[in-house]
């Protein structure tokens, strides 16, 4: 399991990493991601981390790509909010 990070240096970063796990035989990669990651704060969803996660491996390996993002997990939003629909009550 690999973490990747949001700065400056991230796409590279992650590339570096893929690169390496291809280099030992892997052909696919899954990545994953919280919805938190995608609505930082309430009402403001952006894909840009998605879409990292996604194009980095396209544009520059030959790994499979695909996303088992968790996307139906309550944010801490809703949780605040809404407890009992975010328990699903």
């Amino acid at each position: 399991m690999f973490k990747i990070g949001s700065g400056p240096n991230a796409t590279a970063e992650l590339v570096k990493t893929l690169k390496t796990v291809e280099a030992t035989g892997v052909n696919t990669w899954i990545s994953s991601i919280l919805w938190r990651h995608m609505e930082p704060s309430e009402g403001n969803i952006n894909f840009s981390y998605l879409d990292n996660l996604m194009q980095a491996p396209c544009a520059n390996t030959g790994l499979k790509v695909g996303n088992a993002g968790r996307y139906c997990t309550a944010t801490s939003t809703l949780a605040k909010t809404h407890p009992s629909e975010a328990l699903g009550v």
